[in-house]
């Protein structure tokens, strides 16, 4: 009985989700990963979300959002005008995937 409860009480919990640039739902289910990441991604200050999305992605290296994560960093270190970190953000965009437009983009 009480694993019934315990598995009742599991699939209750939601997961947070957000959309994708490609309409894709991404679902990020620890909430201290989510939280995270609406941290960072809704800072104001260029250079405070900069360091929050650096720190976002130390913390979770393999996070499903990690290409949406980099792609931001990109825009974000361009703002601040600082090329030489959104050329590095660029590159660890293809690394992750090779056919990003938006690192070819920065570094072709």
């Amino acid at each position: 009985m009480a694993f019934v409860l315990a598995l009742a009480c599991i699939c209750l919990v939601p997961a947070h989700t957000m959309k994708a640039q490609d309409s894709d739902t991404i679902s990020i289910k620890d909430p201290a990963e989510f939280n995270s990441y609406q941290m960072a991604t809704t800072q104001s200050d260029p250079r405070a979300k900069a360091s929050a999305l650096e720190s976002f992605l130390q913390a979770y290296p393999q996070s499903v959002v990690k290409k949406a994560v980099l792609d931001l960093l990109i825009d974000t270190y361009q703002g601040t005008g600082d090329a030489d970190k959104a050329l590095s953000a660029a590159s660890r965009l293809l690394q992750v995937d090779p056919t990003q437009h938006e690192g070819h983009r920065h570094l072709g």
